[in-house]
């Protein structure tokens, strides 16, 4: 009995052993070196459903055969895996551009490398149309997102920006109506125009690295509500949040003086806005159609206002005699903006007014006279523009600035006098006042614009400022009472058909700082008779002279081998003077 008792306890030992030789071995699978189907290097697991098993790698290069889970085994990194479909062409630096996308998956991922090198751009128009991707996000190493590169992705919801990107170019999100959600990076420093045009982005801030964004980047982002712009910026450039209906609050960097034409045009929820002291100037219909503005403060510093910058509006204006008025709790009349109507026949401008706005008195025809006080330092374009039954016109010693057609068509005018204030007299701002007959310039006007004095037909004499250094195009074009002309000894240029159809001008000294006589300088100056070209002249246009039909003597200090390449063979085409070279004065 005890034989069988020791023989059976040894089978049951036998058998405990065995049982735990088979545990240690992995009897129930493979696993680690024990396997011998190895697959370079890679485990493989091998499942089991019945009578079938299926043979699954967890290699990153067969991601047809197995979902991706998001991660590289690499001992560390942790980028995830490209997405399947992306195109890629290797750039002569041997980093990667992708090209396109041809894939199914709606969250697609660009990586920071490819093929062991870096992504470094990613193609103009890549993604433009693609109706597929809800989702992006980009690699480090991406610096720039080229011109519409995801333009019309109608269901782009999300994207995440990589840390290298500094610049966005132009539209590259372009009426991606569903993106709501994108990074800024703290590298990014450009965004150029219309980027996010259309999109449905509910909340936007631009740090203060942000030193340059274009036009329209925001407009008709109708989900909008918000908006803080970085320091970085001086402008806010034009439509740049043009028809955002529900944008209410906007914060704005303390560099910004420029507010650009229609920024804000039909922002009719815009309730608050805080301009910072240093703007200077707030363009044409800025705040346009802002029905819950109620109340803006107005620096003191302000240079320039636009036409309609607050029309239809909440703001209330002041009133003063007859014109509207918009300012600051501590100037009401910082801004003469409007005439009350275009019927007025005067108007009292009050002493604290600094800018007469853009087209503030525009075709008031039955105006007779202004008196424009020395507090003002602007008379911004299009002030008087088409008054023109104003005969009496007394400038304040205040303006600096007279601005783009401030008087055009003011036919009624027999007299100016600039001040010495004035620095600038801007393009047409005197073109077409016919009866113009006597003009005197400050001495401080450095500079008078293209067609300034244009067919100011009645015009006798004109005595340039010693600060213009340029005559610009048809600055006098159309003068043909023009008789007497004094050039300043620093002039440097005559521009385009500066004097073209200054049929009484007999004579003009051109000064020997003069390097420039453009084109038609002189054309259809028929009284002029006879002209000396300093050798100081380095280029002529062409024809400067045709027309002159009384002109029979050009008198050139400079050698004819000399004006080779710098003047054109024809300068002098156009009327049959003699040329007179290494003229002496002899």
């Amino acid at each position: 009995m005890k034989k069988k008792l020791l023989a059976i306890l040894l089978s049951v030992c036998i058998a405990i052993a065995a049982a735990f030789t088979l545990v240690a071995c992995g009897g129930t699978g493979n696993g680690g070196n024990g396997n011998g189907d190895s697959n370079g290097g890679n485990s493989a697991a091998t499942t089991t459903d019945g009578d079938k098993s299926d043979d699954k790698t967890d290699n990153k290069d067969n991601a047809d055969d197995k979902k991706d889970d998001g991660k590289k085994d690499d001992g560390g990194s942790t980028e995830r895996a490209e997405t399947a479909g992306l195109q890629f062409v290797r750039l002569a630096d041997e980093t990667f551009e992708v090209t396109g996308y041809n894939g199914k998956d709606a969250d697609v991922y660009i990586p920071s490398m490819h093929s062991n090198q870096k992504v470094t751009s990613i193609k103009a128009e890549a993604f433009k149309g693609n109706g597929v991707i809800t989702s992006i996000t980009i690699g480090d190493y991406v610096p720039r997102i080229l011109r519409e590169t995801f333009s019309g992705c109608t269901n782009l919801t999300s994207v995440t920006l990589g840390a290298g990107v500094t610049a966005i170019g132009e539209k590259a999100f372009y009426n991606c109506g569903k993106l709501a959600s994108i990074n800024m990076p703290d590298g990014l420093t450009t965004i150029e125009n219309e980027v996010f045009y259309g999109t449905g982005l509910t909340g936007v801030t631009l740090s203060d690295n942000v030193t340059s964004v274009g036009s329209n980047v925001f407009e008709k982002c109708t989900n909008l509500t918000s908006a803080s712009i970085g320091n970085g910026l001086t402008e806010i450039a034009w439509s740049m949040f043009n028809g955002c209906t529900k944008l209410t609050n906007v914060t704005i960097g303390n560099n910004v003086k420029t507010i650009g034409a229609s920024a804000f045009y039909n922002c009719e929820k815009l309730a608050n806005v805080m301009l910072p002291d240093g703007v200077t100037d707030i363009q044409d219909r800025a705040f346009f159609n802002c029905k819950s503005l109620t109340s803006i403060e107005i620096p003191a510093g302000i240079e320039h206002m636009g036409q309609s910058a607050f029309k239809y509006s909440g703001v209330t204006y002041t009133d003063y005699d007859n014109a509207s008025y918009i300012g600051n709790k501590n100037n009401n009349y910082l801004v003469l903006v409007e005439a009350k109507s275009a019927d007025i026949t005067s108007c009292d401008i009050n002493e604290n007014a600094r800018v007469i706005a853009t087209g503030a008195f525009r075709d008031c025809v039955s105006l007779a006279g202004i008196t424009i006080p020395d507090s003002v330092i602007t008379i911004d374009s299009f002030a008087f523009y088409g008054c023109t039954g104003l005969t009496d016109l007394a400038i304040g010693n205040g303006v600096i600035d007279i601005g783009l057609r401030a008087f055009y068509g003011c036919k009624g005018l027999t007299s100016v006098s600039i001040p010495d204030s004035t620095t600038k007299i801007g393009d047409y701002a005197f073109c077409g006042c016919s009866g113009l007959k006597n003009l005197t310039m400050g001495s401080n006007v450095e500079s008078i614009g293209n067609e300034a004095f244009e067919e100011c037909k009645a015009l006798t004499s004109v005595v340039i400022p010693d600060k213009v250094t340029e005559i610009e195009s048809s600055t006098f074009y159309g003068c043909e009472a023009l008789e007497s002309v004094t050039l300043p000894a620093g002039l440097t240029s005559i521009g385009t058909g500066a004097f073209n159809g200054c049929k009484k001008l007999t004579g003009v000294t051109i000064p020997d700082t003069v390097t420039d006589i453009e084109t038609w300088a002189f054309m259809d100056c028929t009284a002029l008779t006879t002209i000396t070209i300093p050798i100081s002249v380095k280029h002529m246009g062409v024809q400067v002279f045709s027309g002159c039909t009384k002109l029979t003597k050009i008198n050139c200090e400079a050698k004819k081998s000399n004006t080779f390449g710098g003047w054109k063979p024809d300068w002098n085409q156009g009327c049959n003077a003699t040329v007179t070279w290494e003229y002496t004065g002899k």
